[in-house]
């Protein structure tokens, strides 16, 4: 076996002609018709879209994909900025900048710093990350309503503490979401 690290795109068809597996995130009708051993390409992000051409879907190569492992961390980044934002640490940030005590200034605003614990958290979409999201702010104390376009792909959620609804415009309009003002 051999592993070849490429990181740049010189010299990538002459790599591609007795590949049999190809860890890549895109990869062209050309490249794909060179690559006359190809049996498996792997693609390190959630989704495939780029590589559904209609060569690789006639073919029997094998496409996989990193579907829900970055649920955890992208749902981490999606709690820490909900927390800057109930927090007013951009704006105070802006203030420390200017070397300006801001603590009148931000607790005087129209939105004020809020806790986490009670406020409700709207969704709209319900897959790893969606999930991931829902878990953590359950967790938190706040009240998590989450939408989801197609309830036939239903996975248990990460809390029982939340309620899914399904994507019909009667639920849109009665989705409660707890906003932030950006400033």
């Amino acid at each position: 076996m051999e592993i070849v690290h490429l990181t740049s795109y010189e010299g990538v068809e002459e790599q591609l002609r007795d590949s049999e597996i190809v860890f890549t995130i895109s990869l062209r009708p050309e490249q794909f018709a060179m690559a006359k051993e190809l049996r498996w390409i792997h693609v390190p992000a959630a989704a495939v879209h780029q590589l559904p051409i209609p060569e690789v879907v006639n073919s029997h190569v094998v496409v996989t994909n990193a579907r829900e492992v970055h649920g955890p961390v992208v749902a981490e980044h999606v709690i820490a900025l909900v927390f800057a934002l109930a927090k007013k640490i951009p704006q105070a940030v802006r203030l420390q900048q200017r070397h300006v005590w801001g603590q009148a200034l931000i607790w005087n605003d129209r939105s004020k710093p809020c806790e986490l614990a009670g406020p409700t958290l709207g969704l709209i979409g319900l897959g790893s990350i969606g999930r991931e999201v829902a878990g953590r702010a359950s967790a938190l104390g706040m009240r998590v309503i989450g939408v989801r376009e197609h309830t036939e792909r239903e996975k248990r959620p990460a809390s029982r503490k939340f309620s899914v609804r399904t994507g019909s415009t009667r639920c849109w309009r009665n989705l409660i979401t707890w906003s932030l003002q950006l400033r």
